[in-house]
């Protein structure tokens, strides 16, 4: 009898117990026997699994194996690490990406505690949005063998498509986080990764150039291959500026890089989106087909809020739902508002910051792909007392003037704002648009700053190119504004 099986039997679990968390086998024996074990942590710090490495090299069976999937364990929605290292993730605002546990356990030794490391998966859905809670930037870090870098290519557009910022970067010939942090120390450890991390799409663009070696055939192919990397980026603006800079890089038209963009955003959207109704599909295209085009680049819809500290646009929008929500639109469908405002905001829900303000927005949602439209007495009388007291705040009280000095926007009264809704809903999008690209904005300059400080003097004239096009979209976008409305 196994020492552990004993023991375990001892401590009051039985057979079928331990079978189901993965620890016995069918016949009975420790099924980590004879492996060096790695115990995974959910988030909040308690063991769920196991991982055992072989102690010596052996055929006989695989190098790692994972306890199976239970009702505590599911591989798609657990990184390694994550407990121990969320406290130093959102510190740094920043995730570094590893394949292995032993370079987990290295970096944070060395002093790297920003680290974690997908669990024997693939790396999931699930898996990033855990990372999003705590940072808005991965770095991803491979070996730079062809399978490293393959490996790197599959999963990183997954991570664009929840809006993060990803960086990657390739260790020297041979090397893994584990043996090079072992063989630089934590200095050179850091200075390796400040000077040869780059932006992934700024990577992949030049990697494919590489690829394509002069052959117009190849690079045909390739074009087609960033593109649907392209497509994946959920923020409009960051959208269109990587296009500008993957145009310039790659020698392509911008034109041709946008509607190639365009039909590809299109079709991931369309598949995304499977179940909302078929005239939200229809606007939520028309609305993306002018964002893609460089004379309507103002209209630009944007999805992180991270860097939001001010949430009365949030507020502005969530009072117009509530307010005029089931009324209709002043064209031939007459489609509700509301349905107009969340294919707007469609790929920015998930970021709003303020929690309640979400919660209706969601619950909208919901009820739009169930083919209702919900009334303002839906919310007032909601069993969630956050939604309900919100909704009965922004209902009743009285309308005062929104101030937007700062962009030079004038103000003027709309004294009929019953019969004003659908441009007052317009100018909260655009307020929303704008305060967002503020903070795009701010980040870019930070980052052309800290790129100047580090020396990397390529990167740092793309996103000084990257500025010039923000700045450009900004006063487009504040041009726009012919009048401010009324805002409770």
């Amino acid at each position: 009898m196994d020492a552990f099986v004993s023991e375990a039997r001892k401590a009051g679990f039985t057979p079928e117990i331990l079978q189901r968390g993965g620890l016995l086998t069918q016949n009975g024996g420790d099924f980590f026997r004879h492996r060096v074990i790695f115990p995974i942590f959910n988030i909040s710090g308690k063991v769920i699994a196991f991982a055992g490495r072989q102690m010596v090299s052996s055929k006989s069976g695989p190098k790692y194996i994972n306890s199976p999937e239970s009702e505590i364990y599911l591989k798609r929605k657990v990184l390694y690490g994550l407990s121990q290292a969320k406290k130093a993730i959102r510190d740094n605002d920043n995730c570094f990406l590893v394949e292995g546990y032993t370079d987990v356990i290295s970096l944070h030794q060395a002093g790297i505690e920003n680290v974690v490391a997908s669990s024997g998966t693939a790396l999931t859905p699930d898996q990033i949005r855990l990372i999003r809670r705590y940072a808005g930037r991965i770095t991803v870090l491979y070996d730079s063998d062809p399978a490293g870098i393959k490996a790197a290519m599959r999963g990183l557009d997954l991570i664009l498509e929840e809006n993060m910022d990803v960086r990657l970067a390739l260790l020297p010939e041979g090397e893994d986080p584990d043996s090079f942090v072992k063989k630089e120390g934590l200095s050179g450890f850091q200075n390796y990764i400040r000077d040869h991390s780059k932006d992934f799409i700024l990577f992949k663009t030049q990697l494919l150039l590489k690829e394509a070696a002069g052959d117009p055939m190849r690079k045909a192919t390739l074009v087609k291959e960033l593109v649907e990397t392209l497509a994946r980026i959920p923020e409009a603006i960051k959208r269109s500026a990587f296009i500008t800079e993957c145009a310039h890089l790659m020698k392509v038209d911008e034109h041709i890089l946008v509607r190639e963009t365009n039909k590809a955003f299109d079709e991931f959207l369309r598949q995304k989106r499977q179940g909302i109704p078929r005239d939200v599909e229809i606007a939520e295209r028309e609305i993306q087909n002018q964002v893609f085009t460089q004379e309507t680049k103002q209209e630009a819809s944007v999805t992180n809020l991270h860097d939001l500290s001010d949430q009365r646009q949030e507020r502005d929008i969530i009072r117009i739902l509530l307010n005029y929500g089931d009324k209709p639109m002043p064209d031939e469908n007459l489609s509700p508002l509301s349905r107009f405002v969340l294919v707007s905001l469609l790929d920015i829900i998930d970021e709003f910051q303020h929690d309640t303000y979400r919660k209706i927005i969601l619950e909208y949602q919901a009820q739009l792909e169930q083919g209702k439209s919900p009334g303002s007495e839906y919310f007032t009388n909601h069993p969630d007392p956050d939604i309900q007291n919100l909704s009965i705040e922004l209902l009743t009280l009285p309308y005062e003037y929104a101030s937007w000095d700062e962009h030079d926007i004038p103000l003027q009264i709309q004294l009929h704002p019953d019969k004003n809704y659908h441009k007052d809903a317009l100018e909260a999008i655009r307020r929303l648009k704008l305060e967002i690209l503020k903070s795009h904005i701010d980040k870019n300059t930070a980052l052309i700053s800290q790129l100047q400080e580090e020396g990397k003097e390529e990167e740092m004239i793309i996103h000084m190119r990257m500025h010039q096009d923000l700045l450009q979209i900004r006063e487009q976008i504040t041009s726009q504004f012919k009048n401010v409305v009324l805002r409770v």
